[in-house]
């Protein structure tokens, strides 16, 4: 009998690890963030915004930059992560403003596939924020 390949064997080790996560979510002991992270992590590949578009045609897409940049005061996203798809623009942002509240650092969007191309502006917070 064959033994199974480490590529096999690592899904079957992040399905497991996910779903340890997910009830640990259910019983308080870890964030959303962290298992929608595994998820991201384990179900779904960096890909290009192109590739993104043919795979997720006419859907709202909440996505997870994994390697970007900037460049002239826009955004230049390389790689992304599909993290969900939804049915309208009001889910999707829904979903965004709960997983922006749990990890504000990690970098979130939502998009269209509508979209030939992501053309994102940066801008410059200036004042003073307030304590959260």
């Amino acid at each position: 009998m064959s033994q199974p390949s480490h590529k096999v064997q690592k899904k079957q080790t992040y399905g497991y690890r996910f779903n340890r996560l997910s009830e640990n979510l259910r019983l308080g002991k870890v964030s959303g963030s962290e298992v929608l992270e595994s998820r991201v992590l384990s179900r779904s590949p960096s890909m290009q915004w192109q590739d993104i578009r043919q795979h997720y045609p006419h859907q709202w897409l909440l996505v997870e930059a994994i390697t970007a940049h900037s460049a002239a005061g826009k955004r230049v996203l390389e790689h992304l992560a599909v993290i969900d798809t939804f049915p309208d623009s009001v889910t999707a942002m829904q979903r965004y403003t709960q997983l922006h509240h749990d990890a504000p650092e990690r970098e979130i969007y939502v998009f269209h596939t509508s979209r030939e191309t992501l053309d994102i502006v940066e801008r410059q917070w200036l004042g003073i924020r307030g304590v959260r």
